[in-house]
């Protein structure tokens, strides 16, 4: 199943901003970043429920290489609107 995700604007600021960090502590390690956040937003697509809740209806993927946890709902409005909303990016503490 792989629904489609919402990255909401706050997320995506949160991500351009590592982004850009990791690309001025070397070159390509910023793009090596996007990668991961891909593969991780691809996975958490395929199979929403794999990661664990940490509140309520709000789940909790962490990258490996890079210490970020992404954030997320699944909607379930109807059948026919189900979806993912990255609700957050941010530094695992």
């Amino acid at each position: 199943m792989n629904l489609p995700v919402v990255t909401r604007p706050a997320a995506a600021v949160e991500i351009e901003t590592a982004y850009r960090w990791y690309e001025k502590e070397r070159e390509g390690l910023g793009s090596e970043f996007l990668e991961a956040v891909d593969k991780m937003v691809k996975a958490i697509a395929e199979n929403p429920e794999q990661f664990p809740s940490v509140r309520k209806d709000i789940r909790r993927a962490v990258l490996r290489r890079f210490p970020y946890s992404i954030f997320y709902r699944i909607l379930q409005q109807d059948l026919s609107k189900n979806g993912l909303t990255l609700l957050k990016f941010t530094f695992k503490r």
